[in-house]
């Protein structure tokens, strides 16, 4: 039965990805892609007809294709006579146009309202403009994420240059002027050409030579149209050709290049013009009616909507895939930031970017402490509250996450080491002292092992002069027994740290100079200012300036909590049941292995099981 139910998936996964190759590249050379409402044409370059597929289209649909010239198909936005219902991508083999296959819709993106479609063969990903916000997806639409969007509520177009890494546009803010635009293509680096426009009626990039080319009616009628290229800096603007279409109404255009070969369908909606970029000379493949064809919805070509060239230049050999070493877990998109080919890395929706891997996202909290007081700052929210009072001097925190939204928080003070439970929202409940202050010791700082379950702490014995005076000792949660596990001699005071670091200088700012605590989460640092009380972060891996949150703290220590700062152990090797320990179980390297071995508090030793302490 299982077999049953997996084999339907299994095929469908073959026909949409593996199987199309049996489809094989398209013809040799370049080709168009015609559509009008009536149904999809093949045509050559000289306007002959290469294969027809009679279909429905709907005249309110912005209509959009795709082509795959290297496993010969094409994808094209279907949609149903139902504007409720979402459209999908409609894909079938270039040379016959049959055999045609759905693409799963993606959910909660709405392709009735594309702007631009185009078609990452190298990472196998979709690029697409919907309602001027652009997206990428993954060829089954099981992965999507949005990436950027455009002002304006007019007239928008966009043209992907997937080999060069780049999107352009053209688009308004609110009601002002048209400006053409240029992004890379995970929706960084945002900038304007110096372009004047017009009415733009369409857009167009040549990968191949670089440039730009607009449909305008630089006259001001709205009625003439003109084709103009611009290079991709937007300069050496220059019109190429001009048609006369004083008689149209519909203001229904397209225009696709490759090559400084162009291909422009005009607003009459009957009309295919093939147009040189060198010297605009134009020559009709499509007036009317297809050359030759005695098919009567080829006799009368009306209500042509868009089209595409065909071309294996549009998806060049000697593309870089930077995506392929850039070891991203989820999404990859390609860039060419400043010329230079690289990869960003994208997670879903609800999920954390950390390095190459995605986490969910979870809240994050600070918790500071005064004097006197222990406070919870709720870093989303930027809320400030008092969750435990009645201290005395707290030099140092940690934490260790015991649930989802649950925390045993640890602080030391006056009176030793104690400990609390707290939840986002409540105060410290049942407080506790673990490791009493002593009159001859000192504590000089704390740690959580959090793979163990231990708290491990520093102190000086200040009765020693000329001995190990430094001690670091371990205790279970609740201090029921401790274990010496070194000593040492020192006079000064040292820290705990259990990572070594090549150092850098990572960031300077005055208020360091006054820090009273400073955590880190990811490449976000945090810190405390004494006298001021104020919270500072600012970011390691940009140039974001240092800001102070808007709360007032006890400017003391500080510690971040976050699920991402308790990692959980790939392959423990004491397990919670401490391998049958009495007491504590440690990680030793045996034969350079870690292996889990049996220790016992002070003044107790192992029995001849190797695991009780008597």
């Amino acid at each position: 039965m299982a077999l049953l139910t997996v084999l339907p998936a299994l095929l469908l996964l073959l026909l949409l990805s593996g199987a199309v190759s049996a489809a094989g590249p398209a013809p040799e050379g370049r080709s168009v892609i015609a559509v009008s409402q009536s149904g999809i044409m093949h045509l050559d370059t000289s306007g002959e007809l290469i294969a027809w597929r009679p279909e429905v289209f709907q005249w309110w649909q912005d209509w959009h294709v795709a082509t795959n010239p290297r496993n010969g198909t094409v994808c094209w936005v279907h949609a149903h006579e139902d504007q409720n219902e979402n459209a999908v991508l409609r894909c079938a083999p270039i040379t016959s146009l049959n055999d045609t296959w759905d693409l799963p819709q993606p959910p909660e993106i709405r392709l009735n309202l594309m702007d631009a479609l185009a078609y990452d063969w190298l990472n196998e990903n979709w690029h697409f403009t919907v309602s001027r916000v652009s997206y990428v997806c993954s060829y089954l639409f099981d992965q999507c994420l949005k990436l950027a969007g455009a002002g304006g509520n007019v007239r928008f177009y966009a043209a992907y240059d997937i080999p060069n890494r780049l999107l352009f546009r053209i688009a308004t803010e609110e009601f002002g002027p048209y400006k053409l635009q240029v992004l890379n293509l995970d929706g960084t680096g945002l900038r304007e050409l110096p372009t004047s426009l017009t009415y733009p009626a369409g857009l167009a990039v040549d990968p191949v030579q670089k440039r730009v080319y607009i449909l305008d009616s630089r006259g001001g009628s709205g009625i003439d149209v003109e084709i103009y290229q611009v290079n991709y800096d937007g300069e050496n603007d220059r019109m190429i050709a001009a048609r006369d279409e004083r008689f149209a109404a519909d203001y229904v255009r397209s225009i696709d290049v490759i090559d400084g070969d162009i291909f422009v369908m005009w607003d009459d909606q009957t009309t295919v013009s093939r147009v040189s970029a060198s010297d605009g000379t134009a020559k009709d493949l499509v007036a009317s009616a297809v050359r030759g064809q005695t098919l009567p919805a080829l006799a009368k070509v009306e209500k042509l909507l868009a089209l595409r060239i065909v071309s294996p230049e549009t998806q060049p050999q000697q593309v870089q895939n930077s995506c392929e070493d850039a070891g991203c877990q989820h999404l990859c998109v390609p860039t060419a930031l400043n010329g230079t080919a690289g990869a960003t890395c994208f997670c879903p929706e609800g999920e954390d970017l950390v390095v190459l891997a995605c986490y969910k996202r979870h809240p994050a909290y600070a918790v500071v402490a005064s004097a006197d007081s222990l406070q919870a700052v709720d870093l989303q929210t930027e809320q400030v509250t008092e969750i435990l009072s009645g201290l005395s001097n707290v030099t140092d925190l940690a934490f260790f996450r015991a649930g989802d939204e649950e925390y045993l928080l640890f602080w030391l003070d006056a009176s030793g080491i104690s400990r609390g439970s707290w939840s986002p929202g409540a105060v410290v409940s049942s407080p506790s002292i673990v490791v009493p202050a002593a009159e001859n010791k000192h504590i000089l700082g704390m740690a959580i092992d959090w793979d163990h379950q231990n708290l491990v702490w520093m102190e000086r014995d200040v009765t020693v002069k000329y001995g190990k005076s430094l001690a670091v000792k371990i205790a279970p949660f609740d201090g029921a027994y401790i274990k010496t596990v070194a000593e040492q001699y020192g006079d000064n005071q040292s820290n705990i740290i259990f990572s070594s670091y090549k150092l850098r200088t990572v960031l300077t700012h005055p208020s360091l100079e006054d820090a009273g605590g400073l955590a880190v989460l990811d490449s976000r640092i945090f810190w405390t200012e004494r006298s001021t009380g104020r919270l500072w972060t600012a970011d390691s891996r940009t140039d974001e300036q240092p800001r102070a949150l808007p709360v007032q703290t006890g400017g003391g220590p500080l510690r971040v909590l976050h699920p991402r700062l308790q990692p959980a152990s790939a392959k423990p090797v004491c397990d919670l049941q401490r391998n049958g320990c009495s007491h504590f179980c440690v990680t030793m390297l045996v034969d350079y292995r870690p292996t889990g071995k049996c220790v016992c508090p002070d003044g107790l030793a192992l029995g001849e099981d190797m695991k009780t302490c008597e």
